[in-house]
């Protein structure tokens, strides 16, 4: 598994674009997404998986993080970005396996900070 590589699973293609972009440059490979129907079979080899809510396809943001959760072999950080923003989602997202729940707009910084740190607990660096 590539230490650096990250799942990204956005419907709007300037969206998935901009954070791939950005992640790559700070030195993640990254894999994008426009649905979780072709994400899933790349969840495994991912450190971190990035995911909107709401998806196009027959799963959605939640069922594809619930997915992710029970197929992994080890524990993958899951942050959601979404501007789905209702108290009510960011509680299921959560219940579901998020570990974060960034809303839009939100600034690649951000998202690469958020990133940076669950990553590093993942690794035993840091209590995520």
């Amino acid at each position: 598994m590539n230490s650096r590589n990250v799942v990204i699973v956005e419907p709007h293609d300037d969206s998935r674009e901009m954070y791939a972009d950005y992640l790559r440059t700070r030195g993640f490979t990254v894999q994008a997404f426009a649905t979780a129907d072709e994400a899933l079979p790349h969840t495994d080899s991912a450190v971190a998986i990035i995911t909107a809510l709401a998806l196009r396809g027959s799963v959605d943001g939640i069922e594809f993080i619930e997915r992710s959760r029970t197929s992994e072999v080890h524990r993958i950080p899951i942050l959601v970005v979404t501007s789905l923003v209702f108290a009510s989602y960011r509680r299921r997202a959560i219940s579901a396996g998020a570990d974060v729940f960034l809303r839009k707009p939100c600034s690649p910084d951000d998202l690469l900070h958020e990133l940076d740190y669950l990553i590093a607990g993942t690794h035993g660096n840091s209590s995520a």
